[in-house]
């Protein structure tokens, strides 16, 4: 049986994404168009992304990081 330490450690590995520090993939490895973006948010901070076109006249922004 483990303890609350031992529950909590687990569940923080578990639910916690660390990002690394570079970038270990591109679209262009597997020949798929992209265009980078940067563009800052109202704090001022400078956000990156690729944007993918599409077939259609709509956009999809998704947005991941960690809290």
């Amino acid at each position: 049986m483990i303890g609350i330490e031992g529950l909590t450690a687990l569940l923080v590995a578990k639910f916690l994404f660390f990002p690394l520090k570079g970038i270990e993939f591109y679209p262009s490895q597997l020949q798929i168009p992209y265009e980078e973006v940067r563009f800052q948010n109202s704090d001022g901070q400078s956000l990156h992304g690729w944007f993918f076109s599409g077939k259609r006249n709509l956009t999809l922004l998704y947005l991941h990081g960690n809290a």
